[in-house]
């Protein structure tokens, strides 16, 4: 590495400062350039626009380099001629500076073990570059700073002596402000300590009498932990402060913003949302839905703060924060179910935010979270702006050029950035004319510049629109006037005829599975049957199979974030509602075709929408069963062809809680095999989740009998030792 430099020309000091620190800026003022945190300069997920080119040619931007990284999900930050982030090499998590210009390494920095978790291996932290050092974040609890030239160790901190490793790692990257470096570390120490000087000081504890009452008084003295929230000396690494709040670290960075004339950092985490003093001091907080927020805050003109999270039942809320008389106060602006960020934010440009509604790309109005448009294509994307430019990675490596206007969605390039087989969570990152774009296997470097692709010389071509892009705006279409009997009629013709599909005896498709931004091969068989239709869908995720299945005897399932074994729904305690569920998931034919068979009451519900598109919407209800509620689906038809545009319905998934969850399924690509038509894609959104099902072949009456339905049975229990 030394070896590398000194040809390059070694790193001079100057006036004790090295000349990085002079591009990077001193005092943390980071050259116009420069991208040298998490989110950007300004942590917004902006940067100027100055040369950067208006739209793309058919190949898309110019490549520079791209290079191989290891897992992880940190971004790139930018300084002068240097890029930093965090990477998993096998059994060790590493920082890295790499060369600008060539993506080559320059220095390289053993941080310990990375974390591992099905969901993605590696770093989540982003480094935060500050004058001469860079801060880094490991996966499993170090902070460090290290000299940005070399990489030398400057000082760190095991952030466990603070509190436990998450669940999913530390995420949350280092906030420099005022020579501080302000981390979230937990509060287990403090509590452990309160907890102990309780009980030093108050002896031996009694033991309660069995009809003793809580004593809330007693309750109130109890010490109060606070302290979540740390900064550390910049320069030493010394403990300055913590304070904020209780409870574990959280993976979401704070902000740093100026609210009611007072700098502060602002944080979204959990059930609240709070603003701190550079000093640690609490000086607003806010109460959330009971669920966890990752995206970072999104400041908004007129001291508002736009929190969001892919809970189902809180999307995003704007909340103005203002002081009056000295005290602080907030209150609700406005509140949008359909903009739910998961780990990636929304940004801001003009009068409208720009974001992802767990799969779906959509522009609110900033001020009132008015609806503007709806785009799909992407899944769990990401995006930053320049100007009016919205630079759009989707989880499977697409890199779309977009306008930022609220009229309607306008691509104006695209290109396949990654390989697609590996998650493209990270948003990226642009320093000047250079955009950075990772997965979790490769880093790509283009020149995005007008000059750039002028030098290429090929000529620019117009972008195909994202699946599902449709304005709010869209036309009115016809057939709004039809009775709810010829509606069925129609959607029956164009699903190749009610007759045809009770010729019909099994169907089985293959094809590919995508869910946690991971492709496996799916298998799905039916079969017509009495009582009730066989059914079972066999898929992976994360690497291990999955099964969900109805045979003669009922719902089966095997899921490892729920069982390791096969199990038997109507016999567990805790999933036996799963039943009804699974029983109208096996149902054979399209139950519209013959609504009376299933008890189902189809009525109109007037005109409808997906994603601005008109639709014609009817209301189906299922019978209660099964000790079960009755349902209620909404079933979106295109008003042209009459086949399934979406179904909105009520759902459970026990991999993310026991309450239900709104989901909607996306129908498309519609094709004929042996005079049915089917859907050869399916996509499913529900609460955190984006699964999408692509249909490589079908066959209609193939050869199944009802063992290729039966649940396994279980493993004989293991003999002990020795006998």
């Amino acid at each position: 590495m030394n070896a590398r430099r000194q040809k390059k020309g070694p790193i001079r000091r100057i006036a004790g400062c090295s000349a990085l620190a002079l591009v990077v800026g001193l005092g943390g003022t980071a050259a116009a350039e420069d991208w040298p945190q998490f989110r950007g300069p300004r942590q917004d997920g902006t940067a100027p626009a100055a040369g950067v080119a208006q739209a793309w040619p058919a190949s898309g931007p110019v490549e520079l380099w791209r290079r191989g990284l290891g897992a992880g999900f940190s971004s790139i930050t930018a300084a002068g001629d240097r890029l930093f982030t965090l990477a998993a090499e096998g059994e060790v998590e590493v920082a890295l500076a790499l060369s600008a210009a060539d993506g080559k390494t320059l220095w390289r920095v053993e941080l310990g073990k990375p974390f591992r978790l099905e969901f993605g291996d590696g770093p989540r932290s982003t480094p935060t570059v500050h004058g001469d050092r860079v801060y880094v974040v490991s996966s499993a609890s170090r902070l460090m700073a290290l000299d940005a030239a070399t990489g030398a160790r400057v000082w760190e901190r095991d952030l466990t002596a603070y509190d436990p490793v998450p669940r999913y790692g530390y995420a949350m990257s280092p906030v420099v402000v005022d020579g501080l470096v302000v981390v979230e570390v937990g509060t287990k120490d403090l509590v452990d300590r309160a907890l102990a000087d309780a009980a030093a000081k108050a002896g031996p504890t009694p033991t309660p009498a069995p009809d003793a009452t809580p004593n809330p008084a007693a309750a109130a003295a109890r010490p109060r932990p606070i302290g979540a929230a740390a900064a550390f000396d910049a320069a030493t690494g010394e403990l300055r402060w913590r304070g904020g709040f209780a409870g574990p670290a959280s993976y979401a960075s704070p902000v740093v913003a100026e609210l009611g004339g007072v700098r502060q950092l602002v944080y979204s985490r959990g059930t609240r949302v709070a603003g701190l003093g550079l000093d640690g001091t609490l000086l607003w907080e806010h109460e959330t839905a009971p669920r966890s927020a990752i995206a970072i805050p999104v400041i908004l003109p007129g001291d508002v703060v736009f929190v969001s999270t892919s809970d189902d039942s809180f999307g995003s809320l704007a909340i103005r924060v203002r002081r009056e008389a000295g005290a602080w106060k907030t209150e609700p602006l406005w509140s949008e179910r359909l903009m739910r960020n998961h780990f990636n934010a929304s940004v801001r440009v003009g009068d409208n935010l720009y974001g992802f509604d767990n799969g779906t790309f959509r522009c609110l109005d900033a001020a009132t979270g008015a609806r503007r448009w709806a785009a799909r294509g992407f899944g769990k994307g990401s995006l930053i702006a320049a100007g009016d430019l919205l630079f759009v990675l989707g989880d499977e490596g697409t890199l779309a050029l977009v306008r930022a206007t609220p009229e309607s969605y306008q691509e104006l390039g695209r290109v396949r950035a990654l390989s697609g087989n590996s998650r493209a969570w990270t948003a990226p990152s642009l320093a000047g004319t250079r955009l950075y774009v990772r997965d979790h296997q490769d880093l790509v470097a283009y020149d995005v510049g007008e000059k750039a692709l002028a030098a290429a010389a090929t000529p620019v071509a117009p972008a195909a629109p994202a699946k599902g892009a449709a304005s709010a705006a869209a036309p009115e279409a016809p057939s709004g006037d039809l009775a709810a009997d010829e509606i069925l009629r129609r959607y029956a013709a164009a699903r190749g005829g009610a007759t045809r599909w009770k010729q019909a005896k099994g169907l089985e498709l293959r094809g590919t599975y995508r869910a946690f931004s991971e492709r496996s091969d799916f298998v799905l068989l039916r079969q017509r049957a009495l009582p009730a239709d066989l059914f079972r869908l066999q898929y992976s995720v994360a690497g291990t199979p999955a099964i969900r299945a109805w045979d003669e005897a009922g719902a089966w399932l095997q899921h490892h974030f729920l069982s390791q074994t096969p199990l038997r729904v109507p016999g567990h305690k805790d999933m036996a509602t799963y039943g009804p569920q699974m029983r109208r998931e096996a149902i054979f034919a399209p139950p519209l075709l013959d609504p009376a068979a299933h008890g189902l009451a189809v009525e109109k519900a007037g005109r409808g929408e997906v994603n601005g598109a008109p639709t014609i919407a009817l209301k189906v209800s299922f019978p209660a069963r099964d000790g079960q509620p009755a349902a209620v689906e909404t079933w979106h038809l295109d008003p042209r062809t009459f086949l399934e545009v979406a179904v909105d319905s009520q759902v459970l998934d026990y991999t993310q809680g026991a309450q239900p969850f709104a989901q909607r399924a996306y129908y498309s690509d519609f094709r004929a095999v042996d005079g049915l038509m089917l859907p050869f894609r399916l996509e499913l959104e529900f609460n955190a989740r984006v699964e999408v099902m692509e249909v490589a072949t079908a066959k209609v009456d193939p050869q199944l009998d009802a063992s290729r339905f039966a649940m396994p049975p279980a493993p004989a229990p293991a003999k002990p030792a020795g006998q």
